[in-house]
């Protein structure tokens, strides 16, 4: 079993992959690629997703009319007004 980054990646899509199998409609498998794309950058940048989530679904028209600033690396920043953005992971 490989560490490697790019082992990792390919392990996730697999896993991906695997799930979709059991979505009903395709809409469903598109809303869940949109998921784990979600979530696994947000491991990526160690934000934890559920959090990011949690905070998207809290502030769901204010992450609609500026989304950039709802990024995972963006998040936190919107919701703690004297924290300053970051930028990308």
């Amino acid at each position: 079993m490989g560490d490697n980054i790019c082992e990792r990646t390919c392990k996730t899509a697999i896993l991906h992959r695997k799930n979709a199998l059991i979505y009903k409609t395709q809409r469903g498998v598109r809303v869940g690629g949109v998921y784990m794309s979600l979530i696994y950058t947000c491991e990526l940048c160690d934000v934890s997703p559920y959090d990011h989530l949690t905070e998207l679904h809290r502030n769901a028209d204010r992450a609609a009319a500026d989304p950039e600033n709802w990024l995972p690396w963006n998040y936190r920043a919107a919701i703690e007004p004297d924290a300053t953005l970051v930028g990308a992971c």
